[in-house]
């Protein structure tokens, strides 16, 4: 790769915060030029050549007595909500589609080896009139599959629940696009499909069908995850509330 122009990183920079207006600005902190991350990892070899699990031991340590299930799913968590969230909200709010390729993408880790920031190659690419209903195939297909498949195998935790872990964010972030008033209606037709259909964008079956309910729970509508994220097995982390899927869990929670 050569090197950026001087400033170029800083234009870019402006370019990508410039789709995420308003509430949506935390965003362009998750979703950044890959030259300004000079410390970002590219994906192909952070989940080749050992950083997965290395990053995996550092999060591991905070809890050293924890199922490595439970740490692994965690670490998910913080991976896919910095992924899709802002992908959502670039598509839906300022009609962009990030290019977050799993070939051409970095990962930058924080804390305790904790995702923070995709390190992105090039400009978010304008979303064509006739390219509404695959506008996150390349999201699925080339991203989300081949990560959901190397947690699986290198994390030892579930495809199912790497999925369910996707899901809780991108039904989050779906329902709070459609909330808007001035969202077009093919737009939350789109939006709904990623949760609400059997297919994926990449014409495959969709592993986010079915993964968050809704359920009537005292007399109010609640989300609930088909698989538990685990979450309750870390010490000191709060757990999720009625999204849960374990009963036992729910109830401990509202004694």
């Amino acid at each position: 790769m050569t090197a950026a122009e001087p400033g170029s990183g800083d234009a870019a920079e402006a370019r990508l915060a410039a789709l995420f207006p308003g509430d949506l600005a935390w965003c362009a902190a998750r979703v950044r030029p890959r030259e300004v991350l000079p410390e970002a990892e590219p994906l192909p070899s952070f989940f080749a050549d050992g950083a997965f699990e290395r990053a995996i031991a550092t999060f591991a340590a905070v809890y050293p007595q924890a199922d490595r299930r439970s740490v692994v799913s965690m670490w998910s968590m913080y991976y896919f909500s910095c992924l899709t969230l802002p992908c959502l909200a670039a598509a839906l709010g300022s009609g962009h589609r990030l290019p977050v390729d799993l070939e051409e993408t970095s990962l930058a880790l924080g804390e305790h080896g904790l995702p923070t920031a995709f390190g992105l190659a090039r400009d978010a690419a304008p979303i064509a009139d006739g390219d509404g209903d695959a506008r996150f195939a390349p999201l699925f297909a080339r991203h989300l599959r081949p990560v959901v498949d190397v947690m699986a195998r290198k994390g030892g935790i579930s495809a199912k629940l790497a999925w369910c872990n996707v899901a809780a964010y991108v039904d989050y972030g779906v329902h709070l696009a459609c909330a808007r008033p001035n969202l077009p209606e093919r737009e939350r037709r789109c939006a709904l499909a990623l949760v609400g259909d059997k297919t994926a964008p990449d014409g495959l079956p969709n592993p986010l069908f079915g993964a968050i309910r809704r359920v009537e729970e005292n007399g109010e509508t609640v989300r609930r995850r088909k698989v538990c994220c685990l979450r309750y097995m870390l010490p000191g982390i709060e757990g999720c509330g009625s999204l849960c899927a374990l009963p036992s869990v729910r109830q401990q929670a509202a004694a």
